[in-house]
């Protein structure tokens, strides 16, 4: 039996020459398996002594052990720990024998059609890992959320369409995010369910504070539609006067009746009813009468009425001074 060292090849080459004979044969080749990749052929001159030796390594099984190698091709995985030799491709999903030549089976691998047409493709589409959300969500979704809804909160206080954000969240996808996915939809249910419902709430906190309130109101006809918004006017210590929104709904009629339940059961609603000092609506014989405020038959004769005490009406003053000023310059010379 042949004990040398696989890992000198020198070692094999002084054991031959020291320990074997020349038989009759002019020449006598003996394989020899340095390991399980390589073979070394021993070709012996069985002439005179002395004795010239003359070996090669008919091949050599390339194996992806080589950090060097790993790290420049970066795409290829060893398929398993006992065939070293067999690599996976992870861009065109194929199996490379790089037995033979090693790196330049790699190459030649990376230089077919198929695999060009595979990192092709993996180029110009995107993972789906990018669109499926996380369970906890990391630093860089909270900041692309915070994102999202900094965008819907500037398009409501810019008064845009939800139909102009269709084509600004895919200039925002080009130019800056590629995960930014605001589009019409989800920004209209951002909105809805998050900045209105914030919103909601700390009006609710701020009017629990409040000692007075007072209301504005108005309607307005878009098309077929009749829509009546109500707004309250209260003082905040730190903020100072505000006037937020109420409540905004169509509405079937006009008449002092269905104004004055309107009103009333969103002021009980809101636990304002006796904290309401003051309403603010324009000067017509449904809100006030008339400006001699004389008839009874309006919704501020009935909201007092409701409350049981009475509360101050207050006209349009602007619209007040539009018209004097339109009454005036028509009698100008």
């Amino acid at each position: 039996m042949l004990v040398t060292d696989p890992t000198r090849d020198n070692s094999i080459l002084d054991y031959i020459c020291t320990n074997l004979r020349p038989d009759i044969a002019v020449c006598k080749v003996i394989p020899y398996f340095l390991s399980e990749h390589d073979l070394i052929l021993c070709e012996f001159p069985l002439k005179n002594p002395p004795y010239t030796v003359r070996w090669s390594r008919i091949f050599s099984k390339s194996n992806f052990d080589s950090v060097e190698l790993q790290a420049e091709y970066h795409v290829m995985k060893q398929k398993s720990n006992v065939s070293l030799h067999i690599v996976f491709c992870q861009v065109c999903k194929s199996d490379i024998d790089i037995s033979n030549n090693g790196r330049s089976n790699i190459k030649q691998h990376l230089s077919k059609k198929t695999h060009m047409w595979a990192a092709n493709a993996n180029s110009k589409s995107s993972k789906l890992e990018i669109f499926v959300k996380e369970e906890n969500l990391g630093s860089a979704s909270m900041l692309i959320a915070v994102k999202e809804g900094t965008f819907a909160y500037h398009t409501i206080k810019q008064l845009q369409s939800f139909r102009s954000l269709d084509c600004t969240s895919k200039l925002i996808v080009r130019m800056f995010e590629p995960k930014f996915a605001a589009a019409r939809t989800k920004t209209e249910a951002i909105i809805e369910n998050v900045l209105a419902q914030e919103a909601q709430s700390q009006l609710e906190i701020d009017l629990l504070k409040a000692n007075f309130v007072s209301i504005i109101m108005d309607s307005s006809n878009h098309r077929e539609i009749k829509v009546v918004p109500l707004m309250v006017r209260y003082f905040d210590r730190e903020n100072g006067a505000q006037v937020k929104l109420l409540q905004l709904r169509d509405f079937p009629g006009e008449t002092s009746e269905q104004l004055k339940d309107y009103v009333v059961n969103i002021l009980n609603h809101h636990n304002l009813l006796q904290k309401c000092i003051g309403m603010s609506a324009d000067n017509t014989n449904t809100n006030f009468g008339g400006i001699s405020r004389k008839v009874l038959n309006n919704l501020f004769s009935k909201l007092n009425a409701s409350r049981g005490k009475l509360a101050i009406g207050i006209g349009y003053v602007a619209l007040f001074l539009i018209t004097v000023y339109k009454i005036r310059r028509t009698s100008y010379p």
